[in-house]
């Protein structure tokens, strides 16, 4: 499961920082890929999830919305 996938099941963002601890703000940049999670918050969203989400569900996702933005960029779209 990506870590999208587990913030929307537990209700969106604002859910998702109440259970995480995390300002919504903050979640919200996880969430559009605008910053990845620091180890620190990604082992709690692990933990939150009771393992539903694993590494590769919240950084993967993440590093494949930046290489598309950057072949956007490259392609001048």
């Amino acid at each position: 499961m990506t870590m999208n996938e587990w913030v929307d099941d537990v209700g969106g963002i604002k859910s998702a920082a109440k259970l995480l601890e995390e300002t919504p703000r903050t979640v919200r940049s996880w969430y559009y890929a605008e910053r990845a999670p620091r180890q620190q918050s990604a082992e709690n969203i692990i933990q939150k999830s009771g393992g539903a989400v694993d590494w590769c569900g919240i950084y993967q996702p993440i590093q494949r919305a930046r290489e598309k933005a950057r072949h956007a960029a490259r392609a001048g779209v």
